[in-house]
C-alpha cells in the first residue's frame, strides 16, 4: 500500500495525500488477544459503531473507547471532505494529521489515543519482510535498504 502511494504521489504531487493505520481493538472484536484490528473493520467506526445495524450483528454495544475512536474518525473524514483537513479535534484522537509527501511521509496511527508518525525506509522494509516471512518462512537473505 505505501509503495502504492507514493508512486501516486510522484504522479500528482500538487493534490493533497493521507495515509493512516487503523490500529484500533474493538471491544467487542472476538478476534485473537494478540491481533489489533481487523481489515476494515473502520468501516463499522466510520458510520457511527453505535448504529443497531452493527450492535446487532452479535458485536454487541460499544463502549466508550469504542465510540470516542468512531467519533475521532466521523468527524476526520467529514473535516476532509468539508476542507481537505482531516485534523481532528476530538479528545485523544486530535492528533495533527500531516499530508503524506515523498519528503515527509507523515501517517496517522489510528487508535483510542491516535498519534502521528513518519514513515521510514526501515519501516517499509520490514513490513514487506514480515509479509515475505508469513509466506514463505524467515528468509537466510538479508533485506538491505537502498536509500536515494
Amino acid at each position: 500500500m505505501v509503495m502504492e502511494l507514493a508512486k501516486v504521489v510522484s504522479y500528482v504531487p500538487e493534490k493533497k495525500h493521507y495515509l493512516y493505520q487503523f490500529n484500533y481493538r474493538p471491544s467487542f472484536s472476538k478476534a485473537p488477544q494478540w491481533m489489533s484490528a481487523l481489515h476494515g473493520i473502520e468501516m463499522l467506526f466510520l458510520f457511527d459503531v453505535r448504529q443497531q445495524m452493527f450492535t446487532d450483528k452479535g458485536n454487541g454495544p460499544p463502549n466508550a473507547e469504542d465510540i470516542l475512536v468512531s467519533q475521532q474518525i466521523m468527524e476526520r473524514w467529514t473535516n476532509f471532505a468539508k476542507t481537505g483537513n482531516p485534523t481532528s479535534t476530538v479528545p485523544n484522537g486530535g492528533a495533527t494529521w500531516n499530508q503524506y509527501r515523498s519528503t515527509t511521509p507523515h501517517y496517522l496511527q489510528i487508535n483510542s489515543a491516535s498519534q502521528e508518525k513518519v514513515l521510514s525506509p526501515n519501516e517499509i522494509i520490514n513490513y514487506y519482510r514480515q509479509i515475505l516471512d508469513t509466506l514463505q518462512g524467515p528468509s537466510s537473505t538479508p533485506i538491505v535498504p537502498i536509500v536515494g
